[in-house]
């Protein structure tokens, strides 16, 4: 994915976001890292949109899940429990129908 650099300035940047606004500004940056290291390197759709689901963020989680789904990306593994925020929303039981798996 990157350089030992590269990675001590993305948990510096982790570290100065959880000092300043808490855990979940920390999570942030290190998506929005995720997202910019993604076009250099393979980093699984799955998993941005995993953190983007904990967040609350269901459009960015949805925008990576279809990702995931078009690259055939661990989509199998949509009843897991790291979706359930997801799981009310209409937008998750058509990829699960898309996907193939009964909802």
């Amino acid at each position: 994915m990157g350089t030992v650099l590269e990675y001590k300035e993305m948990a510096e940047a982790m570290g100065r976001a959880y000092k300043a606004a808490g855990y979940q500004n920390a999570l942030r940056v290190f998506t929005k890292q995720l997202e910019q290291s993604s076009s250099k390197a393979y980093i699984p759709p799955w998993f941005i949109a995993s953190i983007y689901g904990y967040l609350g963020d269901k459009d960015q989680a949805f925008a990576w899940l279809e990702k995931a789904y078009k690259s055939k990306d661990a989509t199998d593994s949509l009843f897991d429990p790291q979706w359930d925020p997801l799981r009310s929303d209409p937008r998750f039981k058509d990829l699960m129908r898309r996907v193939g798996l009964p909802q």
